[in-house]
């Protein structure tokens, strides 16, 4: 806790740093504008470039957001899909002994592997 607490801490003031500095970048900005022309337009102007560049971090979001649902979207249908097949396959394992004890040793080995946390390997939605 104490580690999380002190990263909190150090962060936090860190972020007020880069809070301060984009300040006075942006009046730093306004002054050597306001050189060539008058001030009002030199903030109207730094204004408008500022608004540019939060409208194109939201776009960004929104289609870093978009793939993201699409990969959802992927993964469900993938699942889907394995549950439709295993349904599917359901009554012949069912009559065959052989495939009923392959089958039961194979949904084990998936359940402990899920459970031990070893998988696939796709490891696309996890995060350090």
């Amino acid at each position: 806790m104490k580690r999380a607490k002190r990263r909190a801490i150090f962060l936090s003031l860190a972020g007020l740093l880069f809070v301060s500095v984009w300040a006075l970048l942006v009046v730093a900005g306004v002054i050597w504008f306001s050189r060539t022309t008058d001030p009002l337009t030199a903030t109207l102007s730094v204004a408008g470039i500022i608004a540019a560049l939060a409208l194109l971090v939201i776009a960004a979001l929104m289609v870093l957001e978009r793939v993201e649902r699409r990969k959802a979207r992927a993964r469900e249908a993938k699942s889907s899909l394995y549950t439709t097949a295993a349904l599917v396959a359901l009554p012949m394992i069912m009559r065959s002994r052989p495939l009923m004890m392959l089958a039961v040793a194979a949904g084990g080995s998936a359940l402990l592997a899920k459970v031990l946390g070893t998988g696939s390997g796709d490891d696309s939605d996890f995060e350090a």
